[in-house]
């Protein structure tokens, strides 16, 4: 009775020890599995794979340690299995796992090679490639497949947000225009054709913390424009027409893998309707010979369409697929042969319902909406003789922000300024060339590009001559 009592007595220390030692186990393999958790939140996914493994090798090494997932005693051996059942069956789970995690340390090395060959296959189209993983929704979903986020250890949510700053990039830049004396006024039924080319390159500014270097872009602008001016309720008014073409070329390397977009075609066309507020009354040729400009306050509206060439199925395109509209306020002031012109105005946009839609990452549809974009343009010029003047040029434009989804796209917001110089030189009676140079003096995202347009203009009043 005594020796009963006394093996009884041994087997519960035993027991105590055993599950003492298997609770401790566990919550270490806890501790370090939380580790992992917070490796993945700070997109160090090396780091992840490698504690993930480490934590199951913790209940690996606790199972071999033990010798099996049973007490090696034979007595009582109802209390036994009931009192290991939940340890046991987690170190059974580390036997399996054990293996795994060399295979899930094979799927992440292959992992490597298979995005660095999606990385090449980019350079025939970027965009068309990488998958727009923008909200939460869709990377909880991936926590459920987790040797498809081992396979893939790049955080696609970043790649595909510094894409997207590069289509972003390319649309943005249009918007960010200068243009001295657009609310100096001219005689009604004054005409003109403007045929403008624009080339700008230079580098451009993303989140330093995405896995992309060396972006570059280069574009080929050309535009068609036609204006008109007009009697508006006694006050002088104008439209104007725009047809641009658009060619560009986008150079980055992903991931030390040199990629590259290429885009041509019709970009958005647009139309500005402005009228005159204050001091601009219409007048025709010859009340205008008379009359002094001094300060001249207007209005305009600028609309931009969908027509440029657009395909839902990449993230870069020429066009916008959708609407934008821009009411603006103008002040222009002379003293002499100086003209001092400061505008304010604000872009909205519409929502694009078909953003990188219909492909096999997205079978479905994409909206992307861009926060409204404030706009403020000044510009001084000087009156050489009629006809040629030198003008100053700076702008600021702040907001822009874009949301996939409803959910907000970081690294988006635009607080950018440009300054240059623009020269009109007449040619002729009926021609002009003017020049113009500006570049990004701040940047905080977008291209820190230089600009250089040269347009030839010809004007007339009624029929052409």
């Amino acid at each position: 009775m005594k020796r009963s009592e006394g093996t009884n007595a041994a087997f519960s220390d035993v027991l105590r020890r055993e599950k003492s030692e298997s609770n401790a186990g566990i919550l270490k393999s806890f501790a370090v599995f939380g580790m992992s958790v917070a490796s993945w939140r700070t997109g160090d996914t090396n780091g992840f794979t490698l504690l993930i493994v480490k934590s199951f090798a913790v209940l690996s090494v606790r199972e071999r340690n033990s010798g099996n997932s049973e007490l090696r005693t034979t007595h009582n051996s109802r209390v036994a299995s009931a009192a290991t059942n939940i340890p046991a069956k987690i170190l059974r789970l580390g036997i399996l796992i054990q293996p795994a995690s060399g295979l899930i340390r094979l799927l992440h090395f292959k992992g490597k090679i298979y995005f660095a060959q999606l990385n090449r296959m980019l350079a025939a189209d970027l965009c068309d490639q990488v998958t727009a993983v923008g909200n939460s929704e869709l990377m909880f979903t991936t926590l459920h497949k987790p040797l498809i986020y081992f396979a893939l250890p790049v955080s696609l949510r970043l790649l595909a947000s510094c894409i997207t700053l590069i289509w972003f990039i390319s649309v943005t830049c249009r918007a960010q225009d200068l243009s001295p004396r657009a609310y100096i006024i001219t005689p009604i039924h004054s005409n003109a054709v403007v045929l403008t080319y624009s080339f700008q390159t230079g580098g451009i500014v993303i989140n330093p913390t995405l896995p992309i270097n060396n972006t570059t872009g280069t574009l080929n602008g050309f535009i068609f424009s036609c204006f008109h001016t007009f009697g508006f309720f006694g006050r002088s008014a104008n439209v104007t027409a725009l047809l641009p073409y658009t060619v560009g070329n986008f150079r980055a390397e992903v991931e030390s893998v040199p990629t590259q977009v290429y885009r041509s075609g019709l970009a958005d066309s647009g139309l500005r309707f402005s009228v005159n507020l204050h001091g601009g009354p219409a007048m025709d040729v010859a009340d205008f010979i008379s009359w002094k400009q001094k300060l001249l306050v207007g209005t305009s509206i600028t609309i931009t369409a969908p027509t440029g060439q657009y395909d839902p199925m990449v993230l870069v395109n020429v066009g916008t697929n959708r609407w934008g509209l821009k009411p603006e306020l103008g002040l222009s002031r002379r003293w002499g042969h100086w003209v001092l012109d400061t505008y304010g105005g604000v872009w909205f946009f519409t929502e694009n319902h078909e953003y990188f839609s219909h492909n096999v990452y997205f079978p479905g549809k994409n909206t992307q909406l861009q926060n409204p974009l404030g706009a403020f343009q000044a510009h001084l010029s000087y009156d050489i003789r009629p006809r040629l003047w030198l003008s100053a040029d700076a702008n600021y434009f702040y907001g822009g922000s874009t949301n996939l989804n409803g959910v907000k796209t970081l690294g988006t917001l635009i607080a950018n300024s440009r300054i240059g110089i623009t020269a009109s030189v007449p040619l002729h009676k009926h021609q002009s060339l003017k020049f113009s140079y500006n570049y990004g003096e701040i940047v905080r995202v977008g291209g820190h590009y230089h600009n250089v347009a040269i347009g030839w203009q010809y004007s007339w009043l009624g029929r052409p001559n």
